[in-house]
């Protein structure tokens, strides 16, 4: 039996839409199980979310008041990166594009100044 798996997926999908829009009992059971299979994903990824915490599933969180003797905390902020000169375009922001070798030099062939790539037409990048 060969054929495309995706024509068996349309068929069996075109049988399920046909069973819940003609019969009614059908329609039921289906939604109701599925109402059922959502709740329990639900309940599991609550189980799991409280054991990660630490907590039993029926046992309450208890408040913890923060402690009064707390350290001191001190942020130390150090420059790493710096601003420099663009290598490529010198800090003027523009540059040329490029052309093939043999129109380099030719005559007649001006360059055509563009926005450098490297820092967008500022002159300055971040090391």
């Amino acid at each position: 039996m060969t054929g495309n798996l995706g024509t068996y997926i349309v068929f069996l999908l075109g049988i399920l839409v046909g069973m819940l829009l003609g019969n009614k009992d059908f329609r039921y059971k289906f939604f109701k199980g599925l109402r059922g299979f959502i709740g329990q994903l639900g309940k599991g990824a609550r189980d799991y979310n409280q054991r990660y915490m630490g907590r039993r599933g029926s046992e309450p969180g208890r408040y913890v008041p923060p402690s009064e003797n707390r350290p001191e905390v001190q942020h130390i902020y150090k420059r790493v990166h710096e601003n420099k000169v663009c290598p490529t375009c010198e800090g003027s922001g523009r540059v040329f594009k490029k052309v093939s070798p043999l129109q380099e030099g030719a005559p007649g062939v001006k360059p055509v100044p563009i926005t450098c790539p490297e820092c967008n037409g500022e002159g300055r990048v971040w090391d």
